[in-house]
């Protein structure tokens, strides 16, 4: 095991990546010793030194591919602002697949934060649609969306988190096909 940790790995892939090179390399080893063992036998010692020298190859080829991983993981970790939006997205997934399972989501985590403001010669960035959101909030929690447009509104006690006014404005009064067709959605 000590032999992993002095890979330093960072994560499970390349925990997992680490463990198969030093097993490879434990086996490769172990074919050695037991030619040393045998050597009175030449199709034993054929077999082994050619198994030792496919898992030579193993271990070299894995503890590349882990020292590229490792690359790419430093060289993503440099940009902090990257490392911080991959951070959010993989919590924002993460409560998603929960929910999606029926699971209490995790806990909260704080959001990163604002980008920098632009200088003046830079462009603006554009001011998020709340009918597109009303759209895309429709596509992950169809029901809901459904239950808010039959009500016109949010329900008086809901059992879920209820999303910004501007947000229920929209689905209430959104006209795209896509929320129209909430309208003939069964309700809960």
């Amino acid at each position: 095991m000590a032999q992993v940790a002095a890979l330093l790995p960072a994560g499970a892939d390349e925990a997992n990546l680490a463990a198969t090179y030093v097993a490879a390399n434990a086996q490769a080893m172990e074919c050695l010793r037991l030619v040393r063992k045998y050597h009175g036998d030449p199709n034993f010692i054929l077999k082994c030194t050619a198994h030792s020298a496919s898992m030579m190859r193993q271990a070299r080829a894995t503890r590349s591919l882990l020292l590229r991983v490792q690359a790419e993981r430093r060289k993503r970790e440099a940009d902090n602002a990257a490392t911080d939006r991959a951070a959010w997205t993989e919590y924002c997934a993460i409560g998603l697949m929960a929910q999606a399972l029926g699971r209490a989501p995790p806990a909260a985590m704080a959001e990163p934060p604002p980008p920098e403001a632009p200088s003046p010669d830079e462009e603006q960035v554009p001011q998020p649609d709340p009918v597109a959101e009303a759209e895309q909030y429709a596509i992950i929690y169809p029901r809901r969306a459904a239950l808010i447009r039959s009500l016109g509104g949010l329900p008086d006690r809901p059992d879920f988190g209820p999303p910004p006014p501007e947000l229920v404005h929209a689905i209430v009064t959104g006209s795209t096909p896509h929320l129209r067709a909430l309208d003939a959605a069964p309700v809960d």
